[in-house]
Protein backbone atom coordinates (compact mmCIF):
# COMPACT_ATOMS: atom_id res chain seq x y z
CA UNK A 1 0.00 0.00 0.00
CA UNK A 2 1.39 3.35 -1.03
CA UNK A 3 1.66 6.21 1.43
CA UNK A 4 1.60 9.89 0.44
CA UNK A 5 3.96 12.28 2.14
CA UNK A 6 2.66 15.79 2.80
CA UNK A 7 4.50 19.03 2.04
CA UNK A 8 7.16 20.17 4.44
CA UNK A 9 7.10 23.64 5.96
CA UNK A 10 9.98 24.74 3.73
CA UNK A 11 8.12 23.59 0.60
CA UNK A 12 5.00 25.50 1.66
CA UNK A 13 7.01 28.69 2.30
CA UNK A 14 8.76 28.36 -1.07
CA UNK A 15 5.38 27.97 -2.78
CA UNK A 16 4.06 31.10 -1.08
CA UNK A 17 7.15 33.09 -2.09
CA UNK A 18 6.89 31.96 -5.72
CA UNK A 19 3.17 32.87 -5.87
CA UNK A 20 3.93 36.27 -4.33
CA UNK A 21 6.60 36.98 -6.94
CA UNK A 22 4.23 36.00 -9.74
CA UNK A 23 1.50 38.24 -8.29
CA UNK A 24 3.90 41.20 -8.07
CA UNK A 25 4.95 40.71 -11.68
CA UNK A 26 1.33 40.56 -12.87
CA UNK A 27 0.44 43.68 -10.86
CA UNK A 28 3.37 45.56 -12.41
CA UNK A 29 2.25 44.57 -15.90
CA UNK A 30 -1.36 45.58 -15.17
CA UNK A 31 -0.25 48.99 -13.81
CA UNK A 32 1.91 49.61 -16.89
CA UNK A 33 -0.95 48.68 -19.24
CA UNK A 34 -3.35 51.02 -17.43
CA UNK A 35 -0.86 53.89 -17.64
CA UNK A 36 -0.33 53.31 -21.37
CA UNK A 37 -4.09 53.20 -21.91
CA UNK A 38 -4.59 56.46 -19.97
CA UNK A 39 -1.80 58.20 -21.90
CA UNK A 40 -3.28 56.96 -25.20
CA UNK A 41 -6.73 58.30 -24.31
CA UNK A 42 -5.26 61.69 -23.39
CA UNK A 43 -3.32 61.84 -26.66
CA UNK A 44 -6.20 60.67 -28.86
CA UNK A 45 -8.66 63.12 -27.27
CA UNK A 46 -6.97 66.24 -25.85
CA UNK A 47 -10.39 67.46 -24.65
CA UNK A 48 -11.20 64.26 -22.73
CA UNK A 49 -11.14 65.77 -19.24
CA UNK A 50 -13.13 68.79 -20.39
CA UNK A 51 -15.78 66.56 -22.01
CA UNK A 52 -16.12 64.54 -18.81
CA UNK A 53 -16.45 67.75 -16.81
CA UNK A 54 -19.20 68.98 -19.16
CA UNK A 55 -21.01 65.64 -18.68
CA UNK A 56 -21.01 66.20 -14.92
CA UNK A 57 -22.45 69.70 -15.38
CA UNK A 58 -25.14 68.26 -17.66
CA UNK A 59 -26.13 65.65 -15.07
CA UNK A 60 -26.58 68.33 -12.42
CA UNK A 61 -28.49 70.60 -14.82
CA UNK A 62 -30.92 67.74 -15.51
CA UNK A 63 -31.79 67.70 -11.77
CA UNK A 64 -32.25 71.46 -11.32
CA UNK A 65 -35.40 72.30 -9.34
CA UNK A 66 -37.44 75.48 -9.03
CA UNK A 67 -38.01 76.94 -5.56
CA UNK A 68 -39.65 80.27 -4.80
CA UNK A 69 -37.02 82.16 -2.84
CA UNK A 70 -38.14 85.61 -3.96
CA UNK A 71 -41.15 85.87 -1.61
CA UNK A 72 -39.14 85.24 1.55
CA UNK A 73 -35.63 86.11 0.38
CA UNK A 74 -35.98 88.76 -2.37
CA UNK A 75 -32.22 89.25 -2.66
CA UNK A 76 -31.60 85.61 -3.56
CA UNK A 77 -32.52 83.51 -6.57
CA UNK A 78 -32.54 79.78 -7.34
CA UNK A 79 -29.76 80.24 -9.88
CA UNK A 80 -26.84 82.64 -9.54
CA UNK A 81 -23.89 82.84 -11.87
CA UNK A 82 -20.68 84.75 -12.51
CA UNK A 83 -17.84 84.11 -14.98
CA UNK A 84 -16.13 81.61 -12.66
CA UNK A 85 -18.80 80.61 -10.12
CA UNK A 86 -22.34 79.25 -10.20
CA UNK A 87 -24.90 78.22 -7.54
CA UNK A 88 -28.21 76.41 -8.10
CA UNK A 89 -30.64 73.91 -6.54
CA UNK A 90 -31.01 70.25 -7.48
CA UNK A 91 -33.42 67.60 -6.27
CA UNK A 92 -32.71 63.95 -5.51
CA UNK A 93 -34.09 61.16 -3.34
CA UNK A 94 -32.75 62.94 -0.25
CA UNK A 95 -34.48 66.24 -1.02
CA UNK A 96 -33.20 69.63 -2.16
CA UNK A 97 -29.49 70.33 -2.28
CA UNK A 98 -27.42 73.36 -3.16
CA UNK A 99 -24.71 72.80 -5.77
CA UNK A 100 -21.93 75.22 -6.56
CA UNK A 101 -19.17 75.12 -9.16
CA UNK A 102 -16.37 77.61 -8.79
CA UNK A 103 -12.75 78.22 -9.64
CA UNK A 104 -10.64 78.53 -6.54
CA UNK A 105 -8.42 76.93 -3.96
CA UNK A 106 -9.28 74.14 -1.57
CA UNK A 107 -7.93 73.31 1.85
CA UNK A 108 -6.62 69.74 1.81
CA UNK A 109 -8.17 69.22 5.22
CA UNK A 110 -11.62 70.05 3.80
CA UNK A 111 -11.34 67.95 0.65
CA UNK A 112 -13.64 64.94 0.76
CA UNK A 113 -13.23 63.56 -2.74
CA UNK A 114 -11.11 64.02 -5.83
CA UNK A 115 -12.96 63.24 -9.04
CA UNK A 116 -9.89 63.03 -11.23
CA UNK A 117 -9.56 59.84 -13.24
CA UNK A 118 -12.30 58.32 -11.07
CA UNK A 119 -15.78 57.12 -12.03
CA UNK A 120 -18.65 59.32 -10.89
CA UNK A 121 -22.38 58.58 -10.88
CA UNK A 122 -23.78 57.24 -14.17
CA UNK A 123 -20.36 56.27 -15.47
CA UNK A 124 -18.96 59.77 -15.63
CA UNK A 125 -15.27 59.77 -14.95
CA UNK A 126 -13.77 63.05 -14.14
CA UNK A 127 -9.62 63.83 -13.71
CA UNK A 128 -5.81 62.18 -11.00
CA UNK A 129 -5.12 62.93 -7.49
CA UNK A 130 -3.80 66.27 -6.34
CA UNK A 131 -0.05 66.60 -6.59
CA UNK A 132 1.95 68.22 -3.83
CA UNK A 133 2.91 71.04 -6.22
CA UNK A 134 -0.53 71.37 -7.80
CA UNK A 135 -1.34 74.90 -9.07
CA UNK A 136 -3.55 77.05 -6.88
CA UNK A 137 -6.59 77.07 -9.14
CA UNK A 138 -8.94 74.10 -9.46
CA UNK A 139 -12.54 73.68 -10.56
CA UNK A 140 -14.43 72.71 -7.41
CA UNK A 141 -17.91 71.25 -6.98
CA UNK A 142 -19.49 71.84 -3.57
CA UNK A 143 -22.80 70.42 -2.32
CA UNK A 144 -24.83 71.23 0.76
CA UNK A 145 -28.29 70.40 2.10
CA UNK A 146 -30.81 73.16 1.41
CA UNK A 147 -32.04 73.72 5.00
CA UNK A 148 -28.57 74.41 6.50
CA UNK A 149 -27.84 76.64 3.51
CA UNK A 150 -30.88 78.80 4.32
CA UNK A 151 -30.29 78.86 8.08
CA UNK A 152 -26.63 79.68 7.53
CA UNK A 153 -27.39 82.86 5.68
CA UNK A 154 -26.82 81.47 2.16
CA UNK A 155 -23.22 80.54 2.95
CA UNK A 156 -21.85 77.33 1.46
CA UNK A 157 -19.91 75.04 3.77
CA UNK A 158 -20.51 71.63 2.26
CA UNK A 159 -18.67 68.67 0.77
CA UNK A 160 -16.05 69.70 -1.76
CA UNK A 161 -14.82 67.78 -4.79
CA UNK A 162 -11.99 68.58 -7.18
CA UNK A 163 -13.32 68.35 -10.75
CA UNK A 164 -10.45 69.80 -12.79
CA UNK A 165 -7.00 71.03 -11.85
CA UNK A 166 -4.19 72.88 -13.60
CA UNK A 167 -6.53 75.70 -14.60
CA UNK A 168 -5.14 79.15 -15.19
CA UNK A 169 -6.99 82.02 -13.53
CA UNK A 170 -8.21 83.14 -16.98
CA UNK A 171 -8.66 79.60 -18.32
CA UNK A 172 -12.22 78.97 -17.14
CA UNK A 173 -15.35 80.94 -17.92
CA UNK A 174 -19.12 80.49 -17.82
CA UNK A 175 -21.64 82.48 -19.85
CA UNK A 176 -25.43 82.50 -19.44
CA UNK A 177 -28.15 82.72 -22.08
CA UNK A 178 -31.48 84.50 -21.53
CA UNK A 179 -34.47 83.96 -23.79
CA UNK A 180 -33.88 85.02 -27.41
CA UNK A 181 -35.01 88.50 -28.41
CA UNK A 182 -37.71 89.13 -31.03
CA UNK A 183 -35.21 88.52 -33.83
CA UNK A 184 -34.18 85.17 -32.33
CA UNK A 185 -30.75 86.44 -31.25
CA UNK A 186 -29.29 85.26 -27.95
CA UNK A 187 -27.10 87.72 -26.06
CA UNK A 188 -24.77 85.80 -23.73
CA UNK A 189 -24.20 87.32 -20.28
CA UNK A 190 -21.25 86.83 -17.94
CA UNK A 191 -23.45 87.14 -14.82
CA UNK A 192 -26.89 85.82 -13.91
CA UNK A 193 -29.08 87.23 -11.13
CA UNK A 194 -32.55 86.92 -12.69
CA UNK A 195 -35.36 85.21 -10.82
CA UNK A 196 -35.72 82.65 -13.63
CA UNK A 197 -33.21 80.14 -14.97
CA UNK A 198 -31.00 80.84 -17.98
CA UNK A 199 -31.97 78.67 -20.92
CA UNK A 200 -28.35 77.57 -21.41
CA UNK A 201 -24.86 77.83 -19.95
CA UNK A 202 -21.73 78.01 -22.09
CA UNK A 203 -18.58 76.44 -20.63
CA UNK A 204 -15.21 77.68 -21.83
CA UNK A 205 -12.15 75.81 -20.55
CA UNK A 206 -8.66 76.58 -21.77
CA UNK A 207 -5.76 74.35 -20.80
CA UNK A 208 -2.86 72.21 -21.94
CA UNK A 209 -2.90 68.43 -22.22
CA UNK A 210 0.90 68.59 -21.94
CA UNK A 211 3.08 71.48 -20.62
CA UNK A 212 5.03 71.87 -23.88
CA UNK A 213 1.91 72.03 -26.07
CA UNK A 214 -0.13 75.17 -26.90
CA UNK A 215 -3.27 75.86 -24.89
CA UNK A 216 -6.51 74.47 -26.31
CA UNK A 217 -9.95 76.00 -25.92
CA UNK A 218 -12.87 73.69 -25.14
CA UNK A 219 -16.34 75.15 -25.48
CA UNK A 220 -19.65 73.45 -24.69
CA UNK A 221 -23.22 74.77 -24.55
CA UNK A 222 -25.41 73.03 -21.98
CA UNK A 223 -29.20 73.36 -22.03
CA UNK A 224 -31.00 74.05 -18.74
CA UNK A 225 -34.16 71.94 -19.08
CA UNK A 226 -35.84 73.54 -16.07
CA UNK A 227 -35.88 76.88 -17.94
CA UNK A 228 -37.60 75.30 -20.95
CA UNK A 229 -40.15 73.56 -18.74
CA UNK A 230 -40.89 76.82 -16.91
CA UNK A 231 -41.45 78.62 -20.21
CA UNK A 232 -43.82 75.90 -21.42
CA UNK A 233 -45.93 76.32 -18.29
CA UNK A 234 -46.24 80.01 -19.06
Amino acid sequence: MKTFRGFTLIEVLLGIIILSLISLCLYGVWTAVMKINRDFLNLSDPYRQERLTADLFAQDFARIRMYDLYTTYPKHTVFQGSPNAMVFLIGDEEGLKVVSYYLGEIDRGQQTKTLIGRHYARNVAVVENLDADSPAKSLIRETMDFAPYLSGGFKLNGAKEIILKNIDANGFRMLYAPLPDDSGHIKWQDTWTDAQFPIAVKLQIQGKSRPQEPALLFEKILIVRAALTDQQKK
